[in-house]
């Protein structure tokens, strides 16, 4: 059996673990890869991540339905910091980069479907803070959150929009329609369809299932909002356009042969440096106006063709018609 570790060095990979390996031997391996102490290690798989703890640790993986061969695990650390193992983003102090353009990082556009250049990037310690553009097409949230908590792999996304609506659904008294803004239902029926956009209450419930804080930097404002704010010891970071998400990852090279095997997308929460990084990244964004004002920016119904001003205008004409599908129109 083979496994990818997803946890707060990075990722890992366990390879030729027998099927009769016990559920004990396993946490022994984890440990042994990781540097973290066995007695503190807390797995997850799944959408939504399911926590694996069996009474009986001794039990063989093959009994345990739950872990399948090729299964991405999510490792939640609790215990001391070890000290045997050299963190995975070395980062000491963050050196403005002036000119994003001359970043001689070659990437894959959407994850590998292009060859254009990285653009933006910022020296941060030992590596680089990199932004990875998601594909626009309204699941943005969805894909970037994928890619980062399952290691460059957007497959699962829509799985994430199935596990945000049984949480609403599942929970009408935290979730009433006051608070998703339309009836329950309607809501619930609304974020499962693929050009729904996912926000804030998204977030949350995302960082709750996965047990990690999730921020969000408006490029705008490089104002940074945090889901599970003080909750859990990990972070991952999203880039916000006004319309847009794209993925935060941390890398020591800037070389394509580096790209996708090395990338860290996972952050301890309280790397106050990293945040930093993170900031001045967006900050080289914004200073190529990588932003929209969601308030003002032109925008086409794509159903209908009707031309539309701001996010205001978008919302009074999906009440009218009950279209959904808009783009802007630059």
């Amino acid at each position: 059996m083979r496994f990818r570790l997803r946890h707060s060095k990075g990722t890992s990979t366990l390879s030729n673990v027998d099927e009769t390996t016990t559920f004990a031997q396993l946490l022994t391996l984890i440990s042994e890869t990781t540097g973290f102490q066995k007695d503190f290690i807390s797995l997850k798989v799944g959408y939504p991540p399911q926590t694996i703890s069996p009474e009986n640790q001794n039990i063989n993986l093959v009994q345990l339905p739950q872990i399948k061969d090729g299964e991405t695990l999510t490792i939640t650390y609790t215990g001391p910091e070890p000290q045997n193992v050299q963190s995975s983003t070395p980062i000491k102090s963050p050196k403005k980069q002036h000119s994003a353009n001359k970043s001689t990082f070659s990437t894959i556009k959407s994850f590998g479907s292009s060859s254009k250049k990285e653009k933006y990037n910022f020296r941060c310690g030992e590596g680089y803070l990199l932004r990875r553009e998601i594909p626009d097409d309204n699941s943005c949230l969805f894909r970037a959150v994928s890619n980062l908590l399952v290691y460059g792999s957007q497959e699962n996304f829509y799985g994430l929009r199935e596990a945000v609506s049984n949480v609403i659904e599942q929970n009408p008294e935290e979730y009433p329609d006051v608070i998703l803004g339309r009836n329950r239902q309607e809501y619930i029926n609304w974020i499962m369809k693929p050009t729904s956009w996912g926000g804030a209450i998204e977030m949350k419930i995302l960082a709750e299932m996965f047990g990690i804080e999730i921020c969000a930097i408006d490029i705008k404002t490089l104002k940074m909002y945090q889901f599970g704010q003080g909750m859990y010891p990990t972070r991952i970071i999203l880039l916000y356009s006004g319309i847009h998400y794209d993925a935060v990852t941390f890398n020591k090279s800037l070389l394509l042969s580096d790209y996708g095997n090395n990338d860290v997308t996972i952050f301890p929460s309280n790397d106050k440096l990293v945040v930093e990084c993170a900031i001045e990244l967006a900050n080289l964004i914004k200073e190529d106006h990588g932003y929209t004002d969601t308030k003002s920016f032109n925008l086409v119904c794509s159903q209908c063709g009707e031309k539309l001003r701001g996010e205001k205008g978008a919302q009074e004409h999906a009440g009218k018609t009950g279209h959904v599908q808009f783009k802007e129109n630059k």
